[in-house]
């Protein structure tokens, strides 16, 4: 879990509207509060038979928690790369991959508002695909309470028109925690770049 403390202890690289370093490294509480760029992490987990994971964040969360989001996510710490930041994978699902088993989709320059958190990021989207069952997964109860198994098709409408969908669900306390996951569950400033992530990862798939 992210305090206020660790908040201040983290410190990130601030970036410039083009994504460069402009030398200033701040805490991540203070990144957020004045609003400044910078960069993270974005790792979805899809099957081979076009599962996605996604994980509900956990509701000591202070942005979007209770919310379902993308299946593993962090910041780069400052001078970090990529190798560095896949720390987060290990901290909220318990495995840790390596950089060349993924696959680039897009960073993508984002902005959410929230009322004591502005958010602005330029996010390095990246796809692994993995074979392995939910019971797997060791979550951090403090980073993510449940992950679910979402077909992807289905995923996308959930997004896109907010269809209802049946999905098996496993804890952070090691139970099957299955639910209805329906348009209250997903992040709505998020829901539109969602979708079209979940599309790119569809057609990627295709053409395979």
């Amino acid at each position: 879990m992210h305090s206020s403390q660790d908040e201040n202890r983290e410190l990130l690289d601030v970036l410039d509207e083009d994504g460069e370093r402009t030398g200033e490294v701040l805490s991540r509480g203070e990144v957020h509060s004045r609003g400044l760029w910078h960069r993270s992490f974005h790792l979805w987990i899809v099957s081979s038979d076009r599962l996605v994971l996604f994980q509900r964040r956990a509701d000591s969360k202070q942005v979007e928690p209770g919310r379902i989001d993308v299946s593993a996510a962090g910041h780069y710490g400052a001078g970090e790369d990529l190798n560095a930041v896949l720390r987060e994978v290990d901290e909220e699902l318990g495995f840790l991959p390596e950089a060349h088993e993924l696959h680039h989709l897009v960073t993508r320059r984002t902005e959410r508002f929230y009322d004591d958190v502005t958010d602005r990021e330029f996010q390095d989207v990246y796809l692994l695909q993995r074979d392995a069952p939910l019971t797997s997964y060791l979550l951090d109860c403090s980073e993510t309470s449940v992950l679910y198994e979402l077909p992807l098709g289905a995923a996308i409408e959930l997004h896109r028109t907010g269809s209802p969908i049946a999905v098996a669900g496993w804890d952070c306390q090691g139970r099957h925690n299955n639910a209805l996951l329906h348009d209250d569950d997903v992040i709505w400033r998020a829901r539109e770049h969602t979708a079209e992530v979940l599309e790119q990862i569809s057609r990627w798939l295709d053409e395979r």
